[in-house]
């Protein structure tokens, strides 16, 4: 299932193609670094997605954004934060403020692989020497499942 990002306001590229792209989050507006690597692309379909995940924001002349990597939705909704799915209106919210179109059985289904993930590494986290069948077979989809999307996203 392809999802989209209701809320496209909040993650918009500039109008004017030499303007870098600029992204938004919970707390307002930010732009890449030029130190970034993501920088030199000029547009969101170079990036291959809308979200980027980032280790450190600072503020300069701008609010900037460094060591920022391009994400797919279902790496954040897998390992992001607080995830509601919205039945009546067909889509998941991440932390009270960022939106995925999607059918509610999608959201429940991503809401059990997270809680199955979440067992998983309790277990190993109680028990190292822990391993079974189904833990195994449970993170191996997961990684073919994100890394297919990221390589689709290409």
């Amino acid at each position: 299932y392809n999802m989209d990002i209701s809320n496209d306001e909040r993650l918009k590229k500039a109008d004017n193609e030499k303007t870098p792209i600029k992204f938004r989050t919970f707390q307002g507006p930010v732009n890449l670094h030029p130190t970034c690597l993501a920088y030199s692309s000029n547009t969101v379909k170079e990036l291959g997605t809308k979200l980027l995940v980032f280790f450190e924001k600072l503020q300069t002349s701008k609010v900037f954004i460094r060591d920022a990597t391009v994400v797919s939705p279902y790496s954040v909704l897998l390992f992001g934060g607080d995830l509601v799915v919205n039945h009546i209106k067909s889509n998941i919210v991440l932390d009270g403020w960022l939106k995925f179109d999607a059918p509610a059985k999608v959201g429940v289904l991503i809401k059990l692989i997270r809680q199955e993930l979440s067992r998983i590494l309790w277990e190993k986290i109680e028990k190292p020497t822990f391993h079974s069948e189904v833990s195994e077979k449970v993170i191996t989809s997961v990684g073919v499942l994100v890394q297919t999307i990221n390589e689709s996203a290409k």
